[in-house]
Formats: C-alpha cells, structure tokens, sequence
C-alpha cells in the first residue's frame, strides 16, 4: 500500500506520495439544468406530440407511443439521446426556422448520430453548404415506438401533416 501525502485538509483529490497525476474521487453527478427552449420553437414541438397522439388514437395502438422531450445539442450533446437503443421516429428543429427533418431509424442513437455526429465540431456553412441543411439543427425530438414496422408509418403520416423543409425525397416540384 502506497503512503498518503501528509499536511493535506480534505482536497478535492487524494496525493500518493510519489505520484505525480492526482487521484480524483469519484464526485456526485448533479443534473444539468435544462437550458428554456425558444418560445418559436413550442408550437411546432407541442405540435409534434398532439399528431403522434392523434396517431395513436386512429389506428388504435397501445400502448401509446412516447415522446421524449427537447434536446438542445448546444447543451446536451454528449448525453445519450432520448429512447437511444429503440426504434422510433425523430424530429431535427432549428432556433431560428423551426422543425427542419422527420425521420426514423431502428436504433435511434445511430442515425441521429450519422445526422450530427460531430455537432460541436461543425461551423454553421457546413450545416448549409456542405450537408445542405436550410438552417442549422439546434434541437432533437425523438419518439419511441412500439415495433420497428411503426416507425416507418409514423414517419409518413408526420412528414405529411408538418411538411418538414429538409425532407424532400419524393417530393414533386
């Protein structure tokens, strides 16, 4: 067993003699605190729940499917998105122009990280330029669904009723 340092009053870490790099206690995570959403952005995420709740009344299915709440990238990066390992659909919102993208995936983490994987990391011309997005993506909206088939029928009935920008595959101009 290694001697502790002496002369020291309770610090944040704990010095072995003889080691250079301090050993760090394991410290309490305290949650972050949720930074406000834009007010131009609730209407359109309000809208994004009562649609997937219409959904589920129409075609019956129970249980309902759940909708998680915002997740500001700028803020929230680095934690694990929303229902991550299910299948589901997912919304890509913008601060300034509102919802941008519905789409779905059978491991929602994978493919939300294919859209933004290096998010801190990317200036706002390659949002536009490069990857062609009509605004930068600031927010994340994901649904978890009960089946993977769900996903793609939820996607459809979304993209028609809310007529993301970014979704243009299948359009006629």
């Amino acid at each position: 067993m290694l001697p502790i340092e002496a002369g020291t009053d309770n610090p944040p870490h704990v010095r072995l003699a003889g080691l250079k790099r301090p050993i760090l206690r394991p410290t309490e995570e305290k949650p972050r605190p949720r930074p406000p959403i834009p007010d131009l952005e609730k209407p359109q995420m309000a809208r994004l729940v009562e649609l997937v709740g219409d959904y589920c009344k129409k075609y019956a299915i129970t249980p309902s499917f759940r909708v998680s709440e915002i997740v500001d990238l700028t803020t929230q990066y680095h934690d694990y998105f929303p229902y991550h390992d299910s299948p589901g659909c997912y919304a890509i919102y913008s601060e300034e122009e509102g919802l941008l993208y519905i789409g779905k995936a059978n491991c929602l983490s994978s493919r939300l990280y294919a859209h933004i994987g290096g998010y801190p990391n990317y200036s706002s011309r390659q949002w536009l330029e490069e990857w062609g997005w009509s605004a930068v993506p600031r927010f994340i909206q994901t649904v978890e669904v009960n089946e993977t088939y769900e996903a793609l029928s939820l996607e459809a009935f979304l993209i028609g009723r809310l007529n993301p920008p970014d979704n243009v595959a299948g359009r006629t101009l």
